[in-house]
């Protein structure tokens, strides 16, 4: 039996030195590292920030902020934490969930310039714009 098959070894490279780093993930739990190995004290001061230091493992994507790549840590899991309490829908941000409920408000906040249909959703809006420009 193979014990790996949910294990995916992925390479990084330091961008300060090129050292090749390799990690094994546990797939689906995630992991991210740093892009450097080296104590913040040797980094350049660009470096030291924090800037363009993490990576995602799965598909390369790198951002500077730890709260964006904890947001997108989220596109490669099927995990749905923030549920909708009337139809039990599943949404992996709560932004997402806070939109979706304006279905079930009745309220339809999003208004078209052109005609006089209106949405709950702006998504909605945007769709109904499309059929216009043709």
């Amino acid at each position: 039996m193979d014990t790996r098959k949910n294990s995916r070894e992925l390479f990084s490279i330091c961008a300060p030195c090129g050292l090749s780093i390799s990690v094994t993930v546990d797939w689906p739990e995630l992991e991210f590292v740093l892009l450097c190995h080296l104590p913040a004290a040797s980094l350049p001061p660009s470096s030291k920030s924090g800037k363009d230091v993490q990576q995602c493992l799965v598909c390369g994507y790198t951002t500077p902020y730890a709260h964006v790549m904890r947001n997108h840590h989220k596109t490669h899991t099927d995990e749905r934490p923030y549920k909708c309490a009337t139809c039990n829908k599943g949404f992996k941000r709560k932004g997402h969930l806070d939109e979706h409920l304006y279905i079930h408000s009745g309220k339809k906040s999003f208004k078209c310039h052109l005609c006089p249909s209106d949405f709950a959703q702006k998504t909605g809006l945007m769709h109904h714009l499309k059929k216009h420009k043709g």
